[in-house]
């Protein structure tokens, strides 16, 4: 507005305080709102990991029971991507109850974590005791994907040398994985999913395919299920609500049919 009126010298610079008020009003009237739509449907994904070629894990190629133990544990967490990067094959164990409880490398540090501060492990709970054996929404349980992950890959070929909970399934790799390549994994999942169902192509290719977004869309539905807003920032680790609600907070009313159908999923850390 402005440059059209200089440009019709139309413009006086004592305008300049009264436009700039002006704006400031509109912004504080209608503020820009912080609820984002979800970048990919989290239900279409979950859907297709319940069948082929992700089922079942005790059969399928090892690349399709990584990306599947990936994806679910990374909605169960909430991490971030250096931080199931960075999850120890020695710091995983399983309870009595049946729940998986992970630890990290020593020495790693997270984005916002002090150097002086101690890493608490996270426990993933299991569904097992809540899906019955007959129904597919318990191929959904991320401590059922992580056993058959780990007995997919107890052969001393995958384990030699190797620390990390995550490890290649490329025939002849002996290094340790590189924390872009769970990004990659998570956007393999998401992709295959939508290519395995009957979305449509518009839809596909309209899909923004970040694998961060897990990080938004788990939160997000654990707070929309009702998960108490403490607990949602404790999973993600998150001082405050002020990064959740600026970057990570999704509209879930649009996922809520799909989700919904499916049954409990474990999401930042709890059973929604």
């Amino acid at each position: 507005m402005v440059t059209t009126l200089r440009l019709m010298k139309s413009w006086s610079a004592s305008w300049e305080d009264d436009v700039a008020a002006f704006l400031r009003s509109m912004s504080i009237e209608r503020p820009r709102s912080l609820t984002q739509a979800p970048k990919w449907d989290l239900s279409v994904v979950l859907r297709s990991l319940m069948g082929f070629p992700f089922e079942p894990m005790s059969q399928v190629d090892l690349k399709f029971v990584t990306w599947k133990t990936v994806f679910l544990v990374a909605m169960a967490t909430s991490q971030r991507r250096s931080e199931l990067h960075a999850l120890a094959f020695n710091r995983l164990a399983f309870t009595e109850g049946g729940d998986a409880v992970l630890g990290w490398l020593p020495g790693f540090l997270a984005k916002n974590q002090a150097p002086s501060t101690c890493r608490r492990p996270v426990t993933i709970p299991s569904l097992s005791g809540l899906v019955s054996r007959d129904l597919p929404d318990r191929t959904l349980c991320p401590v059922r994907a992580l056993k058959y992950y780990l007995d997919r890959t107890k052969d001393p070929v995958f384990r030699r040398g190797r620390e990390r909970l995550f490890v290649s399934y490329r025939e002849g790799f002996e290094r340790e994985i590189a924390a872009p390549t769970i990004s990659r994994w998570i956007i393999c999942t998401i992709r295959r999913a939508y290519c395995e169902t009957r979305v449509s192509p518009v839809l596909r290719r309209a899909a923004n395919l970040s694998a961060h977004e897990v990080r938004a869309l788990s939160t997000s539905w654990a707070l929309y299920q009702g998960a108490a807003l403490n607990d949602v920032l404790d999973a993600a680790t998150w001082a405050s609500h002020t990064t959740f609600s600026s970057h990570y907070l999704r509209d879930c009313s649009t996922l809520a049919s799909g989700m919904l159908a499916l049954g409990p999923v474990v999401s930042a850390g709890q059973v929604v």
